[in-house]
């Protein structure tokens, strides 16, 4: 994950490629794919065969191993094209960057690498509740040990890609005996788990406003065999992994953390696409006057109104805010944590502002007309609206002021 200049990333023959697919064959997928809540096997086939699904992974492990801007601005081309396969990806990618992490202790993560590189495989990951269980009662999943290794029961939550993704990255407690107490509060198992495998069954529950093509479904694993080359037993809080010295693991480390900041190009590219698409719909619409003068003055134009030039200048300030934002995130990648994963933080929290607001003002400024079913501005708007429900859920505000206050002395 090198730097490089803006220059350089609009001149990669890798990003040519890749905007070429997103304006065709992704974005002309979009609408079906939105309309039908159905997942997009096709664009990873054809995201994987342009090197895409490997950005995660160094070259020496087969990876495409792009600048960290080119991952970031790859995540924003497909987002203006297709929310849910860009969101989608970058959980992809999350995982694979999960799966080099753990490669060094898990012989099964280095295989499902192989597999992602050799033939494309497809990663997801989860450690949330299942979106049927509103109180979080009963999801998570537990380990307990056999002779062969473990025994995983439960169920996971908001698994993007999980209709056809080939490997699941799971975590849950490890406990001891049938009576399912604890063994240790302070321990979790990391385990890599075949999608295929008996027992592992995907439920078909997602039916969100927004991404609703990423097909995050839930998973249940019922006494799934997880053998003993397939997981590690890892420290629960993962704060508690900071400042091992281990260069090998730090760079593992980093490539994770990278992972977390492409996410933001997802938002980036939304963001984009809904100041392009308003500010079209602005420059075609009748100026908001009673109809009388707009008969009179049928020329008069709604983007022309001081009002509309107000908000779409602040839609224009909230995606550039947040541009810098990663683009300044991106040269601390080689910071020491805590203070590196207080970065990638503070993106994530900024996104669901971003979101929020260029939603609100998209929203206000296009009006009735442009948000209906017909329109692409609504599947931009409910796909903006998706980052505001994940970087505000409680849970999520609770992390996000754990990590913040790892650097506080």
């Amino acid at each position: 994950m090198r730097a490089t200049s803006p220059a350089a990333i609009e001149a990669t023959p890798f990003l040519e490629s890749l905007e070429a697919l997103a304006a065709g064959p992704i974005a002309e997928r979009a609408a079906d794919n939105d309309r039908d809540a159905a997942p997009m096997p096709d664009n990873f086939r054809d995201l994987a065969d342009l090197g895409a699904t490997r950005m995660a992974l160094p070259s020496d492990a087969g990876g495409l191993d792009p600048p960290i801007e080119v991952q970031i601005a790859t995540l924003e081309r497909i987002a203006a094209a297709c929310g849910s396969t860009a969101f989608t990806l970058s959980q992809h990618l999350g995982a694979a960057a999960s799966l080099y992490r753990w490669s060094s202790e898990i012989a099964a993560a280095g295989r499902a690498i192989e597999e992602i590189v050799d033939r494309g495989a497809t990663a997801c990951i989860s450690n949330s509740f299942p979106s049927d269980d509103l109180s979080g009662r009963t999801g998570g999943v537990t380990f307990r040990r056999n002779r062969r290794g473990l025994i995983a029961t439960g169920a996971l939550g908001f698994a993007s890609g999980s209709a056809f993704a080939d490997v699941l990255v799971a975590r849950g407690a490890l406990v001891d005996g049938a009576d399912g107490r604890t063994g240790d509060d302070r321990l979790m198992v990391c385990a890599v788990i075949p999608m295929r495998a008996a027992g592992v069954t995907v439920r078909h529950t997602w039916d969100a406003i927004g991404m609703r093509g990423s097909g995050t479904h839930d998973i249940a694993l019922e006494s799934v065999d997880v053998a003993s080359d397939a997981f590690a037993i890892v420290p629960a809080n993962e704060l508690e992994t900071f400042g091992v010295a281990d260069s090998e693991r730090e760079q593992a480390d980093r490539r994770l953390a990278g992972a977390t900041l492409v996410w933001g190009g997802t938002w980036l590219g939304l963001g984009e696409a809904a100041y392009a698409l308003v500010r079209e719909h602005a420059a075609n619409a009748t100026a908001l006057r009673p109809l009388a003068s707009q008969l009179s003055n049928a020329s008069e134009r709604r983007v022309q109104e001081p009002w509309a030039q107000t908000l779409l200048a602040r839609i224009r300030d909230e995606v550039d805010g947040y541009r810098a934002l990663i683009e300044g995130s991106a040269t601390r990648l080689d910071l020491p944590d805590p203070m590196r994963a207080r970065w990638m933080m503070r993106n994530f929290a900024a996104a669901g502002r971003m979101t929020e607001r260029v939603a609100t003002d998209a929203l206000t400024l296009g009006g009735a007309h442009a948000y209906g079913q017909r329109s692409p501005l609504d599947r931009v708007i409910r796909d903006l609206l998706a980052a505001v429900a994940m970087t505000k859920h409680p849970a999520a505000t609770a992390l996000y002021g754990q990590w913040l206050a790892v650097d506080q002395d």
